[in-house]
């Protein structure tokens, strides 16, 4: 059902959102802090795609490229708090999954769908964002000049 839904010419965020409607997932936090919260993952995401690129350029071949993409992604979920909470990670981890980006933009949303204030939580998730996206588009720009030139 997931493939089917890619497939169709619609945002993946509609089919996410819609589903967690369905599930029981309620809003609290007002339509501001939603939108707010919504653009805050899109940003990430939109930050993700640069390191994707970087790694797609440099890579040889797409099955390199993919494997590639999977390290940053398994790093950064796992050692988050998106699944656990960081306290409950060995506590020489703790420290960096509270302070990474994936966690702070967890936490900054969470607050923001929960209707609480969040603005220092979400001004540190467009900071890391933003940074993100700067290293890595500059990176991959690099990167794709070298590759042309060969």
């Amino acid at each position: 059902m997931v493939d089917r839904f890619r497939s169709l010419p619609m945002a993946r965020s509609a089919v996410m959102t819609g589903l967690g409607i369905a599930v029981g997932f309620r809003f609290h936090g007002s339509v501001g802090q939603i939108l707010v919260g919504m653009l805050l993952i899109l940003a990430f995401g939109y930050s993700f795609t640069w390191v994707n690129t970087a790694l797609g350029v440099s890579a040889r071949d797409p099955e390199s490229a993919q494997n590639a993409a999977a390290g940053p992604a398994f790093i950064l979920m796992f050692a988050s708090n998106a699944i656990v909470p960081a306290s409950t990670l060995p506590r020489w981890l703790q420290p960096f999954a509270r302070n990474q980006p994936l966690s702070v933009t967890t936490s900054a949303v969470r607050e923001l769908f929960a209707g609480s204030a969040a603005a220092h939580d979400a001004l540190l998730s467009l900071s890391w964002s933003a940074g993100i996206t700067v290293v890595f588009f500059a990176g991959s720009y690099v990167l794709y000049q070298r590759a042309a030139a060969r």
